[in-house]
């Protein structure tokens, strides 16, 4: 039987943190919400959360990769102009 876990690991000059995994077998009721709201965003054409807030987790990510690459901190700001 397959399943998911997510975890999150940071990196930086200061070390490393690895957060426990957190899988489907931990909280099985959240990946039938989860489902849930694909199936509602593939039904409606609409996203679940607002656009601002999927680009945030994307700027997120994008900070993270520049901040491994150049070795320094990257604020938010640097990445997303959220006007």
């Amino acid at each position: 039987m397959w399943h998911c876990g997510f975890h999150v690991s940071i990196y930086s000059g200061n070390g490393v943190i690895h957060s426990p995994p957190f899988s489907d077998y931990d909280f099985p009721w959240g990946c039938i919400e989860i489902l849930k709201k694909i199936k509602k965003m593939v039904e409606t054409r609409q996203p679940q959360v607002p656009y601002e807030e999927m680009i945030e987790c994307i700027a997120i990510a994008n900070a993270g990769r520049i901040s491994q690459k150049e070795k320094r901190k990257v604020y938010l700001k640097e990445i997303w102009k959220n006007d």
